[in-house]
């Protein structure tokens, strides 16, 4: 192709137009002052933007206190509910006092969150690791406890780390086949694994969320009679603690003097009642039993002997 070629091979037209002076400012975007501009100076300087500020209503500030406002309400309701909760979870009275603060009445021996369970028509489960060869013999005297109170419902399984059946646990399926309730009838349902534990004690887990276990079975029995009986004599609460804490003693006891000197403090406890608790069968004779029964090689006075017939005579069972 012979000559010049041309400057444009293509012409099209322009989609916008643009002007040919951009008017351009110093500020790239204009806000109102948040500033109070209630005081001025003698000789004020304003800018348009101080102007268009003066024009416009300003309802910053009103907006702002209908938010607390609101804020406020909802604070003032949460603490009204949070108050009513309180009243309901707490059986304690709020009395008055010259600080102008109030501090609950608190009473001896009165629990405050305790679960009811001969009221209310909730149904607690709870889960018992009982190792089989030191068996919780007290399980057995529930109904013999609190028959009137309590209505239980035992099922009973074997953990893998169980290699051969256990023989204890025919005898707590037969005698608490005649006992057991509908799962719809019972306040308490009670899960007995057996499986290996560490150590003599039973692990009583209340709580599948939190995990955390009660140990030792006299802290179960502690715990029962805690929430189904009433403490207003301390002085007998504080008896029926020693003679708990001594029958977990006696069950730790690894030596023959340790021993000899465990059954010598239940004897003496004893003394020529009938019972360890009074005047009828207690949760302390259901503790010491149990320790008796697991350990057959105590070397028992007459007295505990006779009081051991008494005790399987009450519950049901045979020596």
């Amino acid at each position: 192709m012979n000559g010049p070629l041309p400057n444009k091979m293509y012409q099209i037209k322009p989609v916008f137009c643009l002007p040919d002076n951009l008017e351009t400012s110093s500020n790239m975007y204009k806000m109102k002052s948040i500033h109070n501009t209630s005081f001025q100076a003698s000789n004020p300087i304003k800018d348009e933007n101080t102007v268009a500020l003066e024009k416009t209503p300003n309802n910053e500030y009103d907006d702002i206190h209908k938010r607390q406002k609101i804020i406020l309400q909802q604070l003032t309701d949460l603490q009204n509910q949070m108050s009513v909760f309180r009243e309901r979870l707490s059986s304690e009275k709020v009395v008055p006092v010259k600080n102008s603060r109030s501090v609950p009445d608190i009473k001896p021996n009165t629990a405050t969150m305790k679960p009811r369970f001969e009221e209310g028509g909730v149904i607690y489960d709870v889960v018992i690791n009982a190792n089989p060869k030191h068996p919780p013999y007290s399980l057995l005297a529930i109904n013999k406890l609190w028959g009137d109170k309590l209505k239980v419902r035992v099922n009973s399984h074997v953990h893998s780390t169980i290699a051969t059946f256990p023989k204890v646990n025919e005898l707590f399926q037969v005698l608490h086949d005649n006992n057991n309730n509908g799962c719809s009838q019972s306040s308490l349902n009670i899960t007995l694994v057996w499986k290996e534990t560490s150590g003599p004690d039973l692990e009583l887990i209340t709580s599948p969320l939190h995990h955390t276990a009660i140990r030792g079975e006299v802290n179960l029995l502690r715990y029962l009679h805690r929430h189904l009986q009433s403490h207003d004599d301390t002085v007998a609460a504080t008896r029926l603690d020693s003679l708990l804490d001594r029958c977990h003693g006696l069950r730790h006891a690894s030596t023959a003097k340790e021993k000899k000197a465990g059954v010598k403090a239940a004897n003496a406890a004893l003394g020529k009642g009938q019972w360890l608790g009074g005047g009828e069968m207690g949760v302390a004779d259901v503790a010491l039993w149990s320790v008796v029964k697991c350990d057959g090689d105590l070397e028992l006075t007459q007295s505990l002997q006779k009081w051991v017939d008494r005790c399987n005579n009450a519950i049901g069972i045979g020596a």
